[in-house]
């Protein structure tokens, strides 16, 4: 049998490369000529200084020579076998091995001729050179393309080029980029958002060109190509989307730093990065209609979250570690019951009006008015800061203008201070943000109360899931035997963690709501520090 191998790096370009099916139809002729049975063995977009391990279908070929199924192999010239000497060694190596014969364009190749193999050495040391030089180059081209604006291959979704190719906004591609940065800030996660863009039938880049695409299943290590009709939007490129600097108007390219077309505001771009570890809090399978205090309970121990879990025993269902789910279990925290917990954070907090007593003690006791003074300073010496990167910049810009500098003189120093720019705005956009959480801070008393006035003993389950997570940022358990200790870390700027002791048989819990008293951790911590309550 022929093995036929086709190889190409790039997409063809006409008069300078053969294609795929050029190169199948030469060795096919061959395979008719010699009367053989034939197999086709295909790398596309693979470098031929590529390692063979890194060549899929050329792995295959060598392990078909080295198994007696292939005897004769064609390629169209040397360079689709091979561009780097050690890979043409062990190609020349195995064939000689195994008496393979090998066919090119011009016609078989003697492996046993010094002076072709000498001539082979060389070609294949030319072709590992121009290869370098030529990669070079292109990368030279394509910097020089870049910082003029242009665009080199498919630009980012959002993005298009005009007719002199320089990268320009797709504006119904920036309103789909505008939606997906939105839903990420409301809270969704990138699969939710991914579901939603399907649903919605808004189409993908690749629909849109219907264009074939390859996708990696990382299960199998499988790689398929897909017509672009059956293109899904998917977490991964929701999330690439969500991530990349293009948006904010930072090309990257060789560890430089290009302009470009802005889609997404710098300041809501950095907001989004920072939320995204916010909603990685929030992932899996949701339980609400079970579990209250989900994604708000978490491991005193290993600092993992506590998950509500279904059981057959009459106490009722507990939370527990996450990692207890793993076999071994990494974590020994104790598991606290559903009933008693959500009974304590409901009653305590909400319904004897705990957290109004909590707001206003604070507030008693934290220096509000000092709080705007600093904040207005450090907003003053931000925009001094910023004015003065202006002069800078109009100065260098007026040197270049008058001659005395040329554009490349300034070009590493005008990218400094845009840099230092974009840092500064992003400082001030964040200063005027808690400027005005530190105004809605004075309005929080008022909002607490409101809110614990709506509250009843049978509100429904998801009203209560609402105002325990627009209160209660995270609740943190450590079981200490004999005690639970409780830290509560609410929504309210500066107020530093409550923290509560509770046995674990809940002794006296009920007690205590009905009083409205605290438990209060001097109770309980002897001067060991030991959980065990002072008689």
């Amino acid at each position: 049998m022929i093995g036929i191998y086709c190889r190409i790096s790039r997409e063809k370009l006409d008069g300078k490369d053969r294609s795929i099916n050029d190169q199948k139809l030469l060795g096919i002729e061959l395979s008719e000529k010699l009367k053989l049975p034939y197999k086709v063995y295909i790398d596309e977009g693979i470098s031929g200084t590529d390692e063979i391990k890194n060549r899929p279908e050329f792995s295959n070929l060598l392990d078909d020579v080295q198994d007696g199924l292939v005897t004769h192999i064609y390629a169209y010239d040397q360079s689709r076998l091979e561009r780097n000497p050690q890979t043409r060694f062990a190609f020349k190596n195995l064939l000689k091995e195994n008496n393979t014969k090998l066919y090119t364009e011009t016609g078989e190749v003697d492996l046993y001729d010094d002076e072709l193999e000498m001539l082979g050495d060389i070609v294949s040391i030319m072709n590992s050179y121009y290869v370098r030089i030529t990669t070079k180059k292109i990368k030279s081209v394509i910097k020089r393309n870049v910082s003029s604006g242009k665009i080199h291959g498919l630009p980012a979704y959002g993005y298009t080029k005009d007719e002199d190719g320089i990268m320009i906004v797709d504006e119904e591609e920036a309103k789909i980029v505008k939606l997906i940065f939105k839903l990420s800030l409301e809270g969704k996660g990138q699969r939710t958002i991914a579901r939603y863009l399907n649903e919605k039938k808004i189409p993908t880049r690749y629909q849109k060109l219907n264009q074939e695409y390859k996708s990696t299943n990382y299960n199998t290590n499988k790689t398929v190509v897909k017509k672009g009709s059956e293109s899904k939007w998917g977490h991964s490129v929701v999330r690439g989307i969500l991530i990349n600097p293009v948006y904010k108007g930072v090309r990257k390219f060789m560890d430089e730093i290009y302009d470009c077309p802005v889609i997404i505001k710098p300041q809501l771009w950095q907001r989004t990065q920072d939320n995204l570890i916010l909603n990685s809090r929030y992932t899996g399978k949701p339980t609400y209609h079970k579990y209250l205090l989900n994604n708000i309970l978490y491991c005193g121990e290993c600092g993992r979250r506590y998950l509500g879990r279904s059981t057959d025993s009459k106490r009722g269902n507990p939370y527990m570690c996450s990692s207890k789910q793993r076999i071994p279990s990494e974590c020994d925290n104790r598991n606290i019951q559903q009933p008693k917990i959500e009974w304590f954070v409901w009653n305590k907090f909400f319904v004897d009006k705990e957290l109004l007593n909590i707001v206003k003690n604070h507030f008693k006791e934290t220096e509000i008015d000092d709080v705007p003074k600093r904040i207005s300073k450090e907003l003053t010496n931000l925009k001094r800061e910023l004015k003065q990167l202006e002069s800078r910049r109009g100065n260098a810009i007026s040197m270049v203008l008058d001659g005395t500098l040329s554009k490349t003189d300034i070009k590493s120093e005008l990218r400094k201070i845009d840099l230092k720019r974009e840092d500064l705005k992003v400082k001030i956009y964040n200063i005027r943000e808690e400027q005005e959480v530190q105004k809605k801070q004075l309005k929080n008393i008022d909002k607490v109360d409101e809110d614990l006035d709506f509250i009843k003993e049978n509100l429904p389950f998801k009203r209560k899931q609402d105002f325990i997570k627009k209160w209660i940022n995270k609740i943190e358990i450590l079981f200490h035997d004999p005690y639970y200790l409780i830290a509560f870390d609410f929504n309210i700027p500066k107020l530093k963690p409550q923290t509560f002791y509770i046995h674990r048989k809940y002794v006296g819990l009920e007690e205590t709501l009905k009083t409205g008293t605290w438990l209060d951790p001097k109770e309980w911590v002897n001067k060991k520090g030991k959980f065990t309550k002072n008689k």
